[in-house]
Order: C-alpha cells, then sequence, then structure tokens
C-alpha cells in the first residue's frame, strides 16, 4: 500500500481549474458497439479522414510539449520566478496549531472507506429486478428491417451498462429497467439524423441516420460491488504488514497519513493565500497553462473524432477556442501562479534537480517504473514536478505543530 494521499504537483497545478469535463466525460468513455456514439465501421472509415481545425490556435495546442518551455532543472527558461513571486517572509518556519490539521472521526472513516473499496469484489446478482443505476451485463443483436448491422452485436461476449444512463443511443438504457436476469426482449430506437451509416454481412452499406432499429437483448447479470470489512484477518491476507498487523492498528497507521495530508494541504493554503504575485505575469507561463489546457482537450475532440473547435463548442459552452481561454482566464492565471509559486520556492532555496530527484519524487508516488510518464510528458516536465515537491518537502519538515 502506497501513501494514501501522496501529493502530486502535476495534479495540483490542475485542481483549480474551473473547465468541467462534465459535459464530456461521457463522451470520451464511448462504447465501441453502434449501439453507444459510433458505429464500429464507421469509425475506422471517419479515423482515415480525421477534419482540420482552420483555427492556428488548434494547431498550436495539439504540439503543446511539456517540457520544451523548461530547463534542465524544470524552471521555466528564461524566467526568474522570485520577480514575480514575493514568498511569504515565515515560510521557512512555520508553526501550526494542532487544531487545524488534526484527523476527525469521520475523515478517518471516509479514508478506511475508500481503501476498503479498493478491494471491493463484483457479484453476479442473478434473481433481482434492475433499477436505475444499476451495473448490468448485457448482450444484444442490432438489426435495421431485419437486418442485422457491422457494431451492432456484442457476439456473446457480454458487455457491462448501466441502466438508465445516456451511453447508448436514444433511450436504450432506460428500456432495461424493470428486467431480470435471463429476459430476452427486444429494445426499439431510433438513430439520430447525422449518425454515421454501417454496414450489413457482406459489407454492403445500411444507412443509420434517422432510422428505427431493434436490438434483442439478453439480460445476464447484474453487477453487485460488495466491500470486504475491516477485519484483522483482512489485514493479515491485504495489507502489507508494516502498516500495522490489526485492525487497530492499521487505522493509526492511516490516522497518521491523512494527519499528514492535511498538514501539506494547511502548507499549501497558506503558501497560496500569503504569496503576493506581480500584476503582470509572464507570457511563457501564461500561454503553458493555455495549451496545457487545450492539449487535453485535443485528446478528447480526437476521441471524438471532432476537431477542436468543435469540440470546445458542443461541450464547453463557448464559441471558440479564444472564447474558451477568456472565460477561463482566472483560472489559468492561477494555474500560472501555481507554476510560479513553486519554482520561486525552488529558487529560494537555491534548488536543481537531479535523475536521483526525480526517482525520489516518484517512489514517493509508489511509481518505480516511470518510464512511460518520461516518455509522455519529457524529463524537464518531471523535473519541475521533483524540484518542486523537494522544496515543498523542505518546508514540512521544518514545520512546527502545538
Amino acid at each position: 500500500m502506497k501513501k494514501i494521499f501522496s501529493r502530486s504537483l502535476a495534479a495540483a497545478f490542475c485542481a483549480g481549474m474551473a473547465l468541467s469535463l462534465a459535459a464530456c466525460s461521457s463522451t470520451a468513455a464511448s462504447s465501441q458497439s453502434a449501439a453507444s456514439s459510433e458505429a464500429a465501421g464507421s469509425e475506422a472509415s471517419s479515423a482515415a479522414s480525421a477534419p482540420v481545425d482552420p483555427d492556428p490556435l488548434a494547431q498550436k495546442a495539439a504540439d503543446f510539449n511539456y517540457s520544451a518551455a523548461l530547463d534542465e532543472n524544470g524552471y521555466f527558461t528564461g524566467v526568474r520566478a522570485l520577480d514575480y513571486v514575493t514568498l511569504p517572509a515565515d515560510y521557512k518556519a512555520l508553526s501550526v496549531s494542532a487544531a487545524d490539521v488534526q484527523v476527525t472521526d469521520d475523515e478517518l472513516q471516509t479514508n478506511l472507506d475508500y481503501i476498503l473499496s479498493q478491494f471491493a469484489e463484483t457479484e453476479q446478482d442473478t434473481e433481482s429486478t434492475i433499477q436505475n443505476g444499476d451495473s448490468v451485463n448485457i448482450d444484444y443483436v442490432g438489426s435495421v428491417d431485419g437486418i442485422e448491422f457491422t457494431g451492432g452485436n456484442t457476439n456473446g461476449q457480454g458487455t457491462t451498462v448501466t441502466a438508465g444512463s445516456t451511453q447508448y443511443v436514444d433511450d436504450f438504457l432506460t428500456q432495461i429497467i424493470g428486467h431480470k436476469p435471463g429476459e430476452t426482449f427486444d429494445v426499439v430506437v431510433t438513430f439520430p439524423d447525422g449518425y454515421n451509416d454501417s454496414t450489413d454481412a457482406n459489407g454492403d452499406p445500411i444507412k443509420l441516420a434517422g432510422q428505427e432499429a431493434v436490438f434483442s437483448v439478453t439480460i445476464n447479470y447484474i453487477a453487485k460491488s460488495v466491500t470486504p470489512e475491516l477485519t484483522d484477518e483482512f489485514i493479515s491476507k491485504n495489507i502489507d504488514p508494516k502498516y500495522g498487523s490489526t485492525v487497530e492498528e492499521f487505522k493509526d497507521t492511516v490516522r497518521k497519513d491523512v494527519a499528514d495530508a492535511n498538514l501539506e494541504k494547511y502548507v499549501t493554503n497558506y503558501l497560496t493565500q500569503n504569496a503576493v504575485y506581480a500584476d503582470e505575469l509572464p507570457e511563457a507561463v501564461t500561454e503553458y497553462s493555455s495549451m496545457m489546457v487545450l492539449n487535453y482537450y485535443c485528446g478528447y475532440a480526437s476521441a471524438k473524432n471532432q476537431t477542436l473547435t468543435q469540440f470546445i463548442q458542443e461541450n464547453l459552452d463557448a464559441d471558440s477556442i479564444q472564447a474558451l481561454l477568456d472565460s477561463n482566464k482566472e483560472a489559468i492565471d492561477n494555474q500560472a501562479k501555481r507554476f510560479l509559486l513553486y519554482q520561486a520556492l525552488a529558487e529560494d532555496q537555491g534548488l536543481d534537480c537531479t535523475d536521483d530527484d526525480v526517482k525520489a519524487y516518484f517512489e514517493d508516488l509508489g511509481n518505480t517504473d516511470y518510464s512511460d510518464y518520461q516518455n509522455f510528458y519529457g524529463t524537464n516536465y518531471l523535473r519541475m514536478n521533483a524540484v518542486g515537491d523537494k522544496a515543498f518537502n523542505n518546508i514540512l519538515a521544518n514545520v512546527t505543530v502545538g
């Protein structure tokens, strides 16, 4: 078990973003079946002709490199953060009241419940009636005018869906509510206008847009999550002995871990609220923050075979890429300030960053192989996180709690 509340600066940088993913989370998790957002056959053809966004910001966002603007210590190249950030005078020797970081019984229980949830097992309920929100394993075969089409069949492999959700076309998943495992019945839906065509078994095209389709659906089982109880036996079977061999010992470990997290949160908030920033932030850092956000949404747009502009217009309530940035300027500036704050702390402490620092940073997160992160983000981005973490840990080491 790794540290439960390991603090990742990369996550912290994004924590203050006001940009909501709620609207696009379901689209990013689209099913591979034709009952979901795309028919399998049409996905392949559309991917071959991915749309081009004429907005220059779209290409800039797609080409964003997490490490290009950073030097070998993870600092922004050509930017001295201390020119833009005045750090709290007492930050190297903070005094914190014990009451501000104490762990309540509710906090402890919430975190114990979370840990136990990671060991939950799925049981197959074959007796109950499907309720809205249930996880249900189903099979189906879809047809239009009696002809089966590519992507409309689970081929007996089963797929797990959420009853009542909109992850499938029309009200497909609402129609399974009230049925029971073992039942086979028809679900009738209408594909929306503009839906991609599919093919039949011979490869001939089948129009789906605006067409009524019949899916023969079989309910296999309702997936029920069963969470284990916290007992000495559970501890001995599932938890490393160094974290405790009894329930009480394990609770003490978790309580200390949560207390550490509370202290980290307190110090982070103190630094954020008491640092003073220049009126004008360096353009290199604000642009980095902007492109980081846009690059993130590029992934969602690509998954839907849309341009970034199309995705933003449909999911993020903005008319253009620039409009999205303008409406979230405060959040983007706040993210830039966090970048500058941690760099300023590292500069003030005279820190550099080595490969050993990066290794230690990931080991603290319970990850000894970080090659995938390095390949995706680049070395300098990892060093930015590691040197900021190093600076923060130096502060924690000198905090007095009393």
